[in-house]
């Protein structure tokens, strides 16, 4: 249990390393809220295929699974150049 407690201390203080905007808060809760919700209703994957049901039954895979659908097909954040690693020249 301290172990668990200790994890999640620590990725809560990653995610609030910088400022929550409200598309990141979205989809922390709505991670952490698929992830819960598995763990309390099992049973609510039991309409998926036996392969789905196997991946999802876990709380991470089904919280990291929401994260990053959500991460790439919410709109809102646009990469910078600094983000990605191109360095522009002085004119």
């Amino acid at each position: 249990l301290i172990k668990f407690a200790r994890v999640a201390v620590g990725g809560l203080k990653l995610i609030t390393q910088q400022p929550l905007t409200r598309r990141d808060t979205l989809i922390v809760s709505s991670a952490l809220g698929a992830g819960v919700g598995v763990m309390m209703v099992p049973n609510a994957l039991q309409g998926l295929p036996q392969w789905s049901q196997y991946a999802l039954s876990s709380p991470v895979t089904t919280s990291g699974l929401v994260a990053v659908l959500l991460t790439l097909t919410l709109p809102g954040r646009q990469a910078k150049d600094t983000e990605i690693g191109v360095v522009k020249e002085k004119s």
